[in-house]
């Protein structure tokens, strides 16, 4: 109990932090931003400049401009790039204040070192899985908002957009992408987890998973591989949801146990 109540405690922390709040409306924005609709002249419009061009009118005449259609566009595009960097900020600006004030060491000797590092492996986690769910849910509300329901079009149309995913259902569909979304911002915001015991400047911190991320990407196009955002399609695409987790588990128990490592041998020296 006195870890789930020193894990509530900390959660509370990340979310009213500003860090937290910023990185939740970035989200928002980045999905916005994201390629939505090509024009017959060939360029691409994101979501905000599909709200600006169209009229309501116009978005109810086409199954491509639904409420559903505007949140599968948001959640890739600018997102998976900047996704490291959303993810990881809020643990990693607490992380760095309780070791700049001393605070860290305090907690250690009150809490001891196996409850603390498990705290701050579960915060890591669920600071970076309530970033992306929440900034995506905020997203889909106004999408829900602006653009017309899938359900207003007629059987064919929904069924076209629906196809990929082998079900009619809406709401279990959006559910499944809320989970690859959770899980997905848990994961980048983990990475950084082996990084805050190892590396002090908390832009290292931040800006490594980005680079990690980038090389991983570009190695995964030579060989044709599972890429870094397999898991944030994995129902859209019919994949192994089993496979990709197990991939995804292994990288984030490397990042668990050179967290643990780093942790232990620096109170071990005195650090």
């Amino acid at each position: 109990m006195k870890t789930v109540r020193s894990f509530i405690c900390e959660m509370k922390q990340i979310v009213i932090s500003m860090p937290f709040l910023v990185s939740c409306m970035i989200v928002t924005i980045l999905e916005f931003t994201a390629g939505f609709y090509l024009t017959g002249d060939g360029k691409e419009l994101s979501i905000l400049e599909v709200l600006i061009s169209f009229s309501r009118e116009d978005m109810e005449k086409n199954v491509l401009f639904s409420s559903f259609a505007a949140f599968e566009s948001g959640v890739g595009s600018w997102l998976k790039l900047f996704v490291p960097i959303i993810a990881t900020l809020p643990f990693v600006a607490l992380f760095r204040d309780e070791t700049s004030t001393g605070y860290r060491r305090f907690r250690i000797v009150s809490e001891g070192k196996v409850r603390y590092c498990m705290v701050k492996i579960l915060t890591c986690f669920f600071s970076g899985a309530l970033t992306l769910t929440i900034g995506t849910l905020l997203f889909s509300l106004m999408t829900g908002i602006f653009f017309p329901s899938v359900q207003q079009f007629d059987k064919e149309s929904i069924h076209l957009i629906l196809a990929p995913y082998g079900t009619n259902s809406i709401a279990l569909i959006m559910l499944c992408q809320f989970l690859m979304i959770f899980l997905y911002g848990g994961f980048w915001g983990s990475i950084c987890l082996g990084l805050v015991g190892a590396v002090k400047n908390k832009y290292l911190i931040v800006g490594i998973p980005f680079m990690l991320k980038y090389m991983w990407q570009q190695y995964i196009d030579k060989i044709d591989g599972m890429g870094p955002d397999t898991l944030l399609y994995a129902f859209q695409e019919k994949n192994s949801i089993f496979g990709i987790l197990i991939v995804y588990g292994i990288i984030l128990a490397i990042s668990v146990l050179v967290f643990l490592v780093a942790m232990g041998r620096k109170e071990d020296i005195g650090v």
